[in-house]
């Protein structure tokens, strides 16, 4: 019934030393909500809050996509990564000290993958910053001042220098005893096409720019070409610590300043951010060498439902907005489309004009619908040209799924066009599939219809207060459980309960060890939406519950006789229905003296 635990009792060190509701609201923003904590689920995308997280039992639960556990699941979940590997972060970040569990012959620890990496690049990153305030990285340096970049800008970027040179970060890392390979993996160095075994450095007479994640650690590189090459920015490619489309630079720096100010300045490149930064402005992130992704909007998301995009206002700028239209759509966030003028780019406008001004174009941005309504879709003159138009605001809007946001697009569509509100929305509606949809019961309901309630809620109250468990125990309330599966819960907590101190939190750490995802779903909704039982009637609480699974047990018994009965009568077994009699005879003085 159980599952394995983790050997050791540091996990339960760990989570002692843990608040949830601080370590998540590091990553999304929650608001107080009674007992509990609400904000927007990182996991899907939902207009109304339905995340809620628990203090007390140190737990959360998602009530619009089901997602649940304790701070290890929040963190596997948002991360991608393994267990073994959150447990190492929660470690350091709360001081615990973990056995060494695997060894290499040599007796190091051995690392996967992702924190080799990781680990290769901090030195790398390292290395670069040394070669930036050396004498080979003068040119460099100078680069940065002219940029007019403060040194404690520099500092906070981690900003560095590849030197120009086929290897010396190769020589740097076999010093350090690293494994080429990893850096190979991390894309710091790189095979001669025609000679895998000649190994060289990537970067070379390049500005660094170490990109770090959320929690900081350095997870790739960009770097810039000084003087003349091709391309000019190269960057480092994924690996299994590092997908572009799933991370924003800068956004480890800028998360609490984002959720300050309550909105985002979404920028393109690492010297539109820094640049920002420098001049004051610090609630900015920026997409790494691809276009917007579904994954960066859910990423800002987490942090604010309010962004302001700035782009160039050549036509590339244009089409490349009007695609993000439709993700911001669907995520249900307030995007406003900055357009800067003169063809000029974050960088070159705030050293133009400084950070205030870019402040007060940010402040008086078109809503993206309307920029792309105007500029994407447009209005139209001629009878053809207004035609087109309604026709190519049609197919944008069907695959807008929410049906408020839709009919929201058609209204203001259908007024920048001057074209009437119900004929637009017949045509997207020709357009939309016509199938009926069918109601069901949603998936928590279907789990929650195969367990008994009375069942349930006794389990419930037993894990709320296990004071009433020798009440519980001494009615032998267990052995009238009609579900096996709920039978073997009620009676493993018992056991456990009687045996141990109970800890508010230890109901949900022992429900996550069931090898039964359904009731693990049931219990935590449960939890997380707090206790139903009042404190100062348990003693008449637990009495009635007592019965009243008693009673639901002899129905059960009478309905089955019955049955059986029947099947005597029918087949003339004559003794069998003297036995069913008497049978039914007992269970009806038993259940007399409930």
């Amino acid at each position: 019934m159980l599952k394995g635990d983790h050997p050791g009792d540091k996990i339960a060190e760990i989570k002692s030393r843990i608040d949830i509701v601080e370590l998540i609201s590091e990553y999304i923003s929650l608001k107080k909500a009674g007992k509990n904590f609400l904000g927007l689920c990182p996991f899907h995308n939902e207009k109304t809050p339905s995340f809620t997280v628990n203090r007390e039992k140190q737990m959360y639960y998602c009530f619009g996509c089901g997602e649940k556990g304790d701070v290890f699941a929040f963190l596997m979940r948002l991360h991608n990564t393994t267990f073994p590997d959150t447990l190492k972060l929660l470690a350091r970040r709360t001081g615990v000290i973990l056995p060494t569990s695997s060894f290499r012959g040599d007796g190091k620890s051995q690392l996967n993958a992702r924190e080799q990496i990781i680990q290769i690049n901090q030195i790398a990153a390292a290395y670069y910053k040394d070669n930036l305030f050396s004498p080979g990285g003068k040119a460099a340096s100078s680069y940065l001042k002219e940029r007019g970049l403060k040194e404690s800008t520099i500092e906070v970027f981690s900003l560095g220098y590849a030197l120009d040179g086929w290897r010396y970060l190769r020589n740097h890392l076999e010093r350090k005893k690293q494994s080429l390979k990893m850096a190979g993996e991390a894309g710091l160095i790189v095979a001669k096409d025609d000679r895998p075994d000649v190994l060289y450095d990537r970067f070379r007479n390049r500005l660094m720019f170490p990109v770090k994640d959320v929690d900081g650690r350095i997870i790739a590189f960009g770097g810039r070409i000084l003087g003349d090459g091709e391309p000019k920015y190269l960057n480092s490619p994924e690996s299994p610590a590092y997908i572009k489309g799933r991370q924003l630079y800068g956004l480890n720096l800028a998360k609490e300043e984002i959720r300050r100010c309550g909105y985002v300045i979404l920028v393109e490149g690492y010297f539109d951010l820094i640049v920002l930064w420098n001049a004051g402005i610090k609630n900015v992130v920026a997409t790494l060498g691809t276009a917007l992704t579904k994954d960066h909007v859910a990423l800002i998301r987490r942090y604010t439902d309010q962004v302001a995009i700035t782009f160039d206002s050549d036509e590339a700028g244009k089409k490349a907005l009007a695609r993000s239209v439709e993700m911001f759509i669907a995520a249900h966030m307030d995007a406003r489309a900055v357009v800067l003028p003169e063809g000029l780019d974050p960088d070159d406008f705030v050293r133009r004009y400084g950070g205030e001004a870019l402040k007060r174009m940010v402040e008086g941005a078109p809503s993206i619908v309307d920029y792309y309504i105007e500029n994407a879709i447009g209005r139209g003159n001629s009878f053809e040209e207004r035609g087109g138009a309604a026709a190519r605001a049609a197919a944008f809007i069907t695959g807008i799924q929410d049906v408020i946001d839709r009919n929201l697009f058609i209204k203001r569509v259908a007024e920048k066009l001057g074209i009437d509100q119900d004929i637009l929305k017949k045509e997207v509606q020709r357009r939309l599939r016509s199938n009926a949809r069918k109601e069901f019961l949603t998936p928590v309901q279907q789990r929650e219809a195969a367990y008994s309630g009375l069942e349930l809620n006794m389990i419930h109250l037993m894990m709320e207060y296990p004071d009433v468990i020798p009440s519980i125990l001494s009615s032998k309330a267990m052995e009238y459980f009609i579900n096996r599966d709920l039978r073997l819960i009620g009676q493993s907590w018992i056991d456990y309960a009687v045996n141990e101190t109970v800890n508010p939190g230890d109901a949900v750490s022992f429900i996550q060890k069931l090898d039964n995802p359904d009731i693990e779903d049931i219990f935590l909704r449960l939890f997380v939406k707090g206790s139903p039982f009042q404190k100062e009637q348990l003693d008449s609480i637990t009495s009635d519950m007592i019965r009243q699974v008693k009673r639901r047990w002899y129905k059960e018994q009478h309905k089955n006789i019955k049955n059986r009965l029947l099947n005597a009568q029918a087949s003339g077994d004559q003794a069998l229905g003297r036995e069913l009699l008497k049978e039914k005879e007992r269970l009806m003085r038993e259940e007399r003296e409930l």
